[in-house]
């Protein structure tokens, strides 16, 4: 809660002035912001988040044998989220036919929501971190 007001406060203070921040900055403090935020939110004392910031900020070394790990694990996974981030439905829209659009589109939902819980399935990760409340 003191993290979301402290960064609310901030806003509000900073809502009226001249300058604006470029969007690409903008986008990467509000990602900061959401990111760190998640750290506290997550991390069940105090020196475990702090040590989760020290990782994510490269304070601890590189990971790199870790990050192949997951990489190898999670590559599928990670090209399917960037498939996903990009504008297909405008360019359905301008390059498709509405028949094949009318067809297409609840086929692509369908898959994706299928490769998403085949991944839940078969990892070992629980994304459900709310049963710890």
């Amino acid at each position: 809660g003191i993290w979301h007001g402290m960064f609310i406060l901030i806003e509000r203070l900073a809502k009226h002035r001249t300058w604006h921040l470029p969007k690409p900055i903008g986008w990467l403090y509000t990602m900061l912001v959401v990111l760190v935020g998640w750290v506290w939110f997550r991390a069940p004392s105090l020196s475990a988040a702090m040590a989760y910031l020290k990782t994510m900020a490269g304070f601890r070394g590189l990971a790199l044998q870790e990050s192949f790990y997951l990489l190898e694990d999670y590559g599928m996974l990670l090209l399917v989220c960037v498939a996903s981030a990009l504008p297909i439905v405008p360019w359905m829209k301008r390059h498709l036919r509405e028949e094949t659009q009318a067809w297409l589109r609840p086929v692509l939902v369908c898959t994706g929501m299928l490769v998403g819980i085949a991944f839940t399935v078969t990892s070992t990760y629980n994304p459900f971190i709310y049963f710890n409340f």
